[in-house]
Order: C-alpha cells, then sequence, then structure tokens
C-alpha cells in the first residue's frame, strides 16, 4: 500500500506485511551530509566554491577559467 504526504510531495510510504517491526532509512537522509561534504572536498581541491548541483566536469572547467 502506498501513501502519498500532503505536506511533502514526492514522499511515498511503503508499508510492509513483514513481522518485523522496524524502520529503514529510504529517503534522503543518508545522503543530506554527503553532497555538502563533495561540495566542499571539491572547493579544497580547486577553491572554487559552487553553489548549485550538479557539478559537471564542464562547469568546474568554466569555474576554473573564470577564477583565472
Amino acid at each position: 500500500m502506498l501513501h502519498e504526504n500532503e505536506n511533502r510531495p514526492g514522499l511515498r510510504w511503503l508499508y510492509s506485511s513483514s513481522p518485523i517491526r522496524s524502520f529503514k532509512e529510504t529517503d534522503e537522509g543518508a545522503v543530506q551530509p554527503t553532497i555538502p561534504a563533495i561540495i566542499n572536498a571539491v572547493y579544497d581541491a580547486i577553491g572554487v566554491r559552487f553553489t548549485e548541483l550538479p557539478i559537471t566536469p564542464e562547469k568546474v572547467l568554466k569555474a576554473l577559467k573564470k577564477r583565472n
């Protein structure tokens, strides 16, 4: 059974008939700290701060050319 949450569009709940009663991470919780860490690693490596995703090779080259 899937249920759409009105307060959070795009979030879907999946209910299981499993006898095990536990919750698993299925949303963006595990990704939330990862993206800023990658952005900071890119900044540390090349000295250019990105504020929009995705960081593509083309954007990196353009930013490096603009910096110099």
